[in-house]
């Protein structure tokens, strides 16, 4: 049924958006910034990207990124970090990560308010999809293993969402140009909304869209190159294994528990939107769609799932089902609203007790727990590095986003560079810290191999923390 939507049905619904928001912020947000504090996130890929955003300037748009070896722009191109930079020139550079990290998923939902504010929209529905995207797993999985600008991309992919709804091609093309700035995959997504458009005959903004997408592309992989030099070609990368042995890489898919967990996340609770679409006859917008299908495409053929990589799925989807709330006076049934807040529960519980309810109320998470001692000691570590700037540090994974400030030489612990003396080691002992890829026993051996090659003076040797100097 079309038609403007009811005020007061509106008006009613607009504090359970806060509501939601707030029950976002504090049981995901909160204990994710929490834990940044207790230095509980591997360098990868927080460490990486704080590292990328601390070292950002004028004199280096492209600096090197020492726990990859080599420069940003030289692995995944996505611009984005420019702008976000300025952030980590006021405040921790980790820190600065996750508050971008935060603002782009708070802009997603901000999104499906505004909309909610619209007589076409319906409120309701808005309500219960804005509560699909927050709490249906993927999120959470993106910003408890922070940080990435692919997660970032479900800001521009819901304003493209909304902008194929309303079919209007200038914001189209706006929209569909600030996604490509979030990573190089994106352009393959632009092909396919192109190829929806000759089908439908609407052959100018196809044309449009084409040109742009394939445009960024030769940009990516070809331009790209002639820059900065040398790059790392991840289609051809992710594509391996493929052609010799396919039959084994989709086993994998449709097998692997992991897999199945992590899909069952994504898809679940989006099966009773499904099935009320089908009921109340909706018509699909097959460039939504398109994308979604593209998009799980390119998941399937690098065969990588969970942490932030399906997060922008969720946004697709959500997309997709934008339709139900457009000029739409039916509100979701009790049974919708009923079996999608059960599928909610069945999928996010875990997360909240295991996560949440573990770094608020029960002492932390064990490698990272909220001792008193520990906290003071890694306090005491960094200020003591801060102070030497300049001198290289070989840092353990949990240690390396903190340090990882402007003008730091920060390694990771499986450098194959060494660095000349004199240089630190900082680390934690087991079983706290994250020594991964190396493991304890590996870090162990590094530091007898460090103390016959050179002389040890070990500053920091307390019931957690570590720091010595190799001269």
């Amino acid at each position: 049924m079309r038609g403007p939507m009811n005020t007061k049905k509106r008006n009613e619904a607009i504090p359970y958006f806060f509501f939601s928001l707030l029950a976002f912020i504090f049981l995901v947000e909160v204990p994710v910034f929490v834990n940044y504090g207790r230095a509980c996130f591997n360098l990868w890929d927080l460490g990486i990207y704080s590292q990328a955003l601390g070292q950002i300037s004028w004199s280096d748009l492209n600096p090197l990124i020492t726990a990859r070896g080599i420069r940003i722009f030289n692995d995944h191109f996505d611009p984005i970090l420019l702008l976000a930079a300025p952030l980590a020139h006021i405040m921790d550079a980790g820190r600065a990560a996750l508050w971008v990290e935060f603002m782009f998923v708070m802009a997603a939902a901000g999104v499906l308010f505004a909309l909610a504010t619209k007589r076409e929209w319906n409120p309701t529905t808005l309500l219960l999809l804005l509560i699909v995207f927050l709490f249906g797993g993927t999120i959470s999985s993106a910003v408890s293993f922070p940080v990435h600008p692919g997660a970032w991309a479900v800001f521009p992919l819901l304003l493209l969402s909304v902008s194929l709804v309303y079919e209007r091609p200038i914001p189209i093309l706006a929209s569909l140009l600030f996604l490509f700035l979030f990573k190089e995959e994106f352009p393959f997504l632009g092909i396919a909304l192109a190829i929806t458009f000759f089908l439908r005959r609407r052959f100018l903004l196809g044309v449009g869209i084409l040109t742009m997408s394939l445009g960024w592309l030769w940009l990516v992989f070809s331009a790209r190159e002639a820059i900065v030099g040398p790059i790392v070609h991840y289609p051809s990368v992710l594509a391996e294994g493929w052609l010799e042995s396919p039959i084994q890489k989709i086993s994998s898919f449709l097998f692997s528990s992991g897999r199945w967990k992590t899909n069952l996340s994504l898809l679940a609770p989006f099966v009773p939107l499904a099935v009320w679409s089908f009921r109340s006859k909706m018509k699909f917008h097959w460039g939504l769609l398109a994308l979604f299908v593209v998009h799980f495409g390119i998941r399937l053929v690098s065969q990588r799932w969970g942490y932030h990589y399906e997060c922008t799925l969720a946004a697709l989807l959500i997309g997709a089902s934008l339709p139900l709330a457009f000029q739409q006076e039916d509100a979701p049934s009790r049974w919708v609203w009923a079996s999608t807040l059960m599928l909610l529960l069945a999928v996010q519980a875990p997360f909240i007790g295991r996560y949440s309810g573990r770094t608020l109320f029960r002492g932390g998470l064990a490698r990272c727990p909220a001792d008193p001692v520990r906290l003071l000691e890694l306090e005491e570590l960094r200020v003591r590095l801060k102070n030497s700037e300049g001198t290289p540090v070989m840092a353990m994974g949990n240690l390396f986003p903190m340090l990882a400030y402007r003008g730091a030489f920060v390694l990771p612990m499986e450098t194959r560079t060494l660095p000349n003396p004199p240089f630190w080691v900082a680390l934690e002992k087991e079983p706290t810290g994250d020594p991964w890829p190396v493991g304890y026993d590996g870090i162990e051996r590094m530091l007898n191999q460090f103390g016959k090659q050179y002389s040890a003076e070990v500053l920091l040797d307390g019931r957690f923390v570590k720091l010595v100097r190799f001269n």
